[in-house]
């Protein structure tokens, strides 16, 4: 119903992030089929777009779907898919680091459910990498002077120290 409406009120390239949403709280009820093919609309959408941003995030949780209906060959071209778009020239965001990190983690879990221990220890050491980078020097640097448009103060602190913890376990 929520799709239909987004479809009535929305440009089809103005859908892709509402559709991503709606197929995450598909996939947190745990209805993973229903949950994919709202996540392969959203990725036609951004394709349509231009939006690589959208692109890679829905392409990434595609793959974690993937991952839960037991479907390995495709949730590793997923995730590896992701990949390839967060590393693909453009404007840089401070999240794609976290998330560029996270994605060799999960192609690595995935090459090892797979039997393939090579590509996991590999993907397993680039995301060990990406961590190293993110608490490095510059990466803090970055992070502590990031502003998103519109924005005049500093949102994050170089190691998430100082960064805003409520509503956070202790």
């Amino acid at each position: 119903e929520s799709v239909e409406i987004l479809r009535e009120a929305c440009r089809w390239e103005d859908i892709a992030f509402p559709l991503t949403m709606v197929a995450a709280t598909l996939a947190s009820r745990q209805e993973y089929t229903a949950a994919r093919g709202r996540y392969e609309e959203s990725i036609a959408a951004a394709r349509a777009a231009g939006d690589r941003w959208t692109e890679a995030f829905a392409t990434s949780w595609l793959g974690d779907v993937h991952l839960l209906l037991g479907d390995l060959p495709a949730a590793r071209r997923s995730q590896e898919e992701s990949l390839e778009l967060f590393d693909r020239p453009r404007a840089p965001v401070i999240g794609d680091f976290i998330d560029r990190s996270r994605l060799h983690n999960e192609v690595a879990w995935v090459s090892y459910l797979q039997g393939d221990a090579a590509t996991a220890v590999t993907q397993a050491e680039r995301a060990v990498k990406f961590g190293d980078y993110l608490l490095s020097s510059r990466a803090q640097a970055r992070i502590a002077s990031y502003r998103p448009q519109g924005v005049e103060h500093q949102l994050w602190w170089p190691a998430a120290r100082h960064n805003p913890t409520e509503g956070l376990d202790e």
